[in-house]
Order: structure tokens, then sequence, then C-alpha cells
């Protein structure tokens, strides 16, 4: 050890301290050791290593798992989704039209229902939605809920201020309750109009409900933080919309639908009402089938999925999806294999053969407007067909106008429905399967107006309306099957 004396007494032009009583400090100086410094093969001998702790390796191991661990774990770059979306089935392009009729009719045709414009006549319902339900359940029974999105070109409705007794998303909401029902409407919102509806959800509940639905890019959605307890995807709303059009339709059109039904309807020999009817559909619609209609078992018709079941209101059923479209025929209580029968003869058909088939038969004696009117009704032509069938043609003026043929005893008629003071030309069934009967009704003063018929070698016929009171003309005639016929001015 070297003693080192330092002083504050030290003067150099380079550092200066100012002047005073020097303290000694002793520092102790350690002589360099080499081999702390040298590598292996130095010439000097190596320490002996000094040994590592046991439980050095054990917690490595740990802190390394920990690691992983967390690394999988907290990984704020991977937040879970927000919305749990619902795919659609892609569109279908319907290859089936509204005008199907079975092969054979089950008996006289009673009545035809079918949309007043050809416009959205083979779309389903564009709105963007789902049906939840419990297992089992149905339109009215168990728990379930539905949310429809339907697309508007509307801004935004103004927020909610506060006064309002319900809200959804920030915006005033209404909430119709009828018994175990809670319906609820917002909006615009986002580009939508929207509704919710349920079965035996409370109103805090069905609020809670409405409040988790939306739409992301295009897909139904719901919260993923929404508890849907038992409640499990069923369908896509727009099938439901196909699903209970077709049912309303059936049982009567009580309420307004996204869609309209066309319904052929039948009376049979055993005076069960037989109805084929269809809707545009979706490709999922068959999975609200028993959602609405009660439940069924599975079946074919025409080698495609269908539902047999047995319909507390319209007997027994079978339903199937088919080019595009939802179709059903019900038939009270006919059995099941004359239904079956049925359903596969069904078939789309022209317009003409359409026009021809569905001409409605009434039983005079059993509708009352044909009871009630007729000292209403005016004659039009009538006389002996050339089988001996006695016929007559009649108008009953009003809006619409009811124009029917009488064929043989006078107590079955065929009848439609037209404009009145509007020119128009009718045919009904003849007296044989070769003939048609044509009735023109226009207002008395289209003078220049003719019932054209042309035979299938090109021939032409005019007949000259006839006046049957101060405001209308007509013409009637028995013509072939195979000619055609129209209203045409005389000079063309």
């Amino acid at each position: 050890m070297v003693s080192i004396v330092a002083a504050n007494a030290c003067d150099t032009d380079l550092m200066r301290q100012p002047y005073g009583t020097g303290e000694i400090i002793e520092i102790e100086v350690i002589d360099a050791d080499p081999g702390a410094f040298e590598g292996p093969g130095s010439g000097t001998t190596p320490r002996p290593p000094r040994p590592r702790p046991r439980w050095l390796a054990p917690v490595a191991v740990v802190a390394a798992a920990a690691l992983a661990t967390v690394v999988v774990v907290w990984q704020p770059w991977q937040q879970p989704p927000v919305w749990r979306t619902f795919d659609a089935p892609a569109p279908t392009v319907a290859s089936l039209g509204n005008h199907l009729l079975p092969a054979t009719p089950p008996g006289p045709l009673a009545t035809t229902t079918e949309p007043d414009s050809t416009v959205g006549v083979n779309i389903p319902s564009a709105a963007i939605g789902v049906v939840f339900a419990e297992p089992e359940a149905s339109y009215g029974s168990r728990r379930w809920a539905l949310f429809e999105a339907t697309t508007t070109g509307a801004g935004d409705a103004p927020p909610a201020t506060g006064t309002e007794e319900y809200t959804v998303h920030g915006l005033p909401a209404s909430l119709s309750h009828l018994r175990v029902r809670n319906e609820a409407e917002w909006g615009p919102l986002g580009g939508f109009n929207w509704r919710t509806d349920s079965n035996l959800l409370s109103k805090e509940e069905a609020l809670a409900f409405a409040a988790a639905v939306g739409v992301q890019q295009g897909q139904a959605a719901i919260r993923r933080s929404y508890d849907l307890t038992t409640l499990q995807p069923l369908g896509t709303v727009s099938a439901f919309h196909s699903a209970f059009a077709l049912e309303d339709a059936l049982t009567g059109g009580h309420f307004a639908t996204a869609v309209e039904a066309t319904v052929v309807q039948y009376t049979a020999d055993t005076g069960e009402a037989v109805q084929v009817a269809s809707v545009p559909a979706p490709p999922d619609a068959l999975a609200l089938v028993e959602f609405v209609f009660g439940s069924g078992a599975a079946a074919t018709v025409h080698g495609l999925p269908a539902v047999v079941l047995t319909s507390r209101d319209l007997g027994n059923m079978v339903i199937w999806l088919e080019g595009g479209r939802l179709i059903a025929a019900t038939g009270g209580r006919i059995p099941e294999t004359d239904m079956f029968a049925l359903a596969e003869s069904v078939r789309p058909v022209t317009d003409d053969e359409w026009a021809t088939a569905t001409q409605p038969v009434f039983d005079v004696d059993a509708v009352d407007f044909v009871v009630t009117d007729a000292a209403a009704q005016v004659d039009v032509g009538g006389g002996i067909t050339a089988t001996g069938v006695p016929w007559r043609a009649s108008i009953t003026p009003g809006n619409p106008m009811l124009t029917c043929v009488y064929t043989g005893d006078g107590n079955a008629a065929a009848c439609t429905f037209s404009t009145p003071l509007t020119p128009s030309a009718r045919s009904f069934p003849g007296s044989t399967a070769d003939t048609i009967f044509v009735v023109a009704v226009l207002p008395i003063d289209e003078v220049d107006l003719v019932l054209r018929i042309t035979d299938v070698n090109g021939e032409v016929f005019d007949i000259e309306p006839v006046a049957v009171n101060d405001q209308l003309s007509a013409v009637t005639a028995e013509i072939p099957a195979t000619t055609t016929f129209d209203l045409v001015d005389r000079t063309s």
C-alpha cells in the first residue's frame, strides 16, 4: 500500500484551489491482477468456476413459461370482435312465376287472388335481419325474437332529447305491447328503418334486444355481449316474411305483408276448400315453415325438400320451396296421399292458360253479392248453344263491375270483375271444351269499337256492340277456343 498525501495548497497555472489549512486523505491503491483480464491460455492459472445456484434453472423455466402465458393472454392488437354476424343465403333468380296450377283441378274454382301489380311479384323481402327462437318454438308459443332493418334513403332521425319514454340507439322509439308480445320501432338510423318483435319477452328484455341488434357490412348482426340465453338463430327475416305472407293469404289475408301471395281455391266434391298458393321466397324459407305453420315432417315434392303437416286452420297441407317460390297445397281433411298427388301435379302455366283456368265459378244461391245485386243485373246476351245448353250473360254495374255468364239451369255462373266505364273483353268457359264465351262491355260513347274475332285461318269477323242502358254497350258470343278476340277500332 502506498500513502498519497493531498492538500489544497497546490497552485498551478491550470487549476488553483483556495488557500487554507490542508487535509491529508489516505487512498488505498490495489495492485493490478493481470489474470483478471486475460483469457484462457494466457499462461496463468485460471480461477475455478463459481458454482451456479441450484434454484436458477427452475426459476428461468418458470419465468419463460410465465412470459409465454402473458404473450398468449394479453395481445392488445387482437381484441375480440364486438359483433356476431349472420350470413344470409345468396339470393337466387326465380325460375317460376306466380301462375301455378294443378294439372287437374280438384273441383270447381271458387276464388283467385293475386298481386295487383306484376312489379316485384317474384322478388322476396329485402329486409336484413334474423329470427331467434327457443327449440320447438312457434309464432304463437314459447320465446322468440326477431329484428329487421329495411333500407331507406332518408337521413338519420334527430337524437332523443331525454323526454321520450323509450329510446333505442340514442333515438326516440315506440314500443307496442299486446299481451305477451312487444314490438319496437325506431329510425331512420344508418340508412335503415328498424323493427323488432318478440314473444314472451318483457318490455325491458325487448328493449335490451333492440339495443343489441345492428347491421355490419350488409350482414345482420348482434352484439356479442348480448346474452341470447336459450334463443338460437332460426333463419333470415326475409324467410319469415315469405312464410308469414303465405300463411296469412291461406287463412284469409288479415295483415299487410312484406310480400304478396297468389292463391287459387277450389271446392272439392266433399265440400273441402282446396288451395294452391305461392309467394316469392329466399333460399332458406323452408326453415321458417314449421315456426309459422306448426310442426311437421320432412317430405319431398318434385324431388325437392318439403314439409307435410296438419294445420289447425287449414288441415292437411304440403309446403315446398321451388324456383324461388314457397308453394303450399292445402286440403282440409283430404287424405295426405291425395295432397301429395295434388302437390306433385302443380306446374307453371302460361298467361293464357291462367286467364282461362281462373275464371271463378259461383253458386248463385251462396254468394251474397249476386243475390243482393240481382235486381241491378243487366242481361247483355244469351240464347241456346249449338249443343242445346241455355246460357245468358249479365253485368252488374258498380265499382268494380261484375260480369257473369250463366249456363244450364242458371244456378252457377262464371264471373269476373272489371273497372267500370272502361272497355273490357272477358272470356269464360264455353258449353264444351272446344268453345269459350266472350263478353265485351264498353262505354256507350265508344262508337268506333267493335269486337273482332280472328279464326285459325286468319279470317276476321267484326261484331257490333249493342246499347244495354244509357251508359254502356255490350256484345257477347260463343266462339271456338282456338280463335282470338279483342276490342278494336273498326277502321283498323
